[in-house]
């Protein structure tokens, strides 16, 4: 915890360490205002990568929260040359873009994306788990760019280093 502390300033925050039976445990409410906890769990960490299982999925890292692949049951999705779901180092300002080919098993189809990812600062964030002062972070993505079913999605993240992963 003091080391997450250590990087509380207006600085920038490297990738945390990230271990064999790590866990993180997130209360949330889907569409239809149901709420619902999910458990996430380190349940490999090594020099070949990091899995995390969430629920019945399990996503593969390459390097620190750089996601590769993703699995739910037979269902197998191919990421390349990555998807970096957190930029570190993070640091106000910074912004990285990302153009991905996205595969899908079985079926063998695939995708083009387009993913901008923004750092925007330090916020206060408050969540069932507590009130936190997160690293707020903005992605732009099309899924299928450049397509007539092209879908784009915005989303909002908070990063708490003391937590080591997104909070909100």
């Amino acid at each position: 915890l003091a080391a997450g502390c250590a990087h509380m300033g207006e600085g920038s925050l490297e990738a945390p360490k990230v271990a064999l039976g790590d866990q993180w445990v997130y209360e949330s409410t889907d569409a239809a205002q149901r709420s619902y906890v999910l458990t996430a769990e380190v349940v490999r960490a090594d020099s070949g990568g990091v899995v995390v299982k969430r629920g019945q999925a399990e996503a593969t890292y390459s390097a620190p929260w750089t996601m590769v692949k993703s699995a739910v049951g037979q269902r197998l999705i191919l990421i390349e040359p990555g998807l970096v779901t957190i930029p570190f180092p993070l640091q106000v300002g910074r912004t990285l873009k990302q153009d991905l080919t996205v595969s899908f098993a079985p079926g063998g189809k695939s995708r083009q994306d387009s993913v901008v990812t923004t750092v925007v600062g330090w916020e206060e964030v408050i969540v069932p788990a507590g009130k936190f002062r997160a690293m707020k972070v903005h992605r732009d993505e099309v899924n299928g760019t450049g397509t007539a079913a092209a879908v784009h999605r915005k989303g909002t993240y908070w990063y708490v280093p003391e937590v080591r992963s997104y909070v909100k």
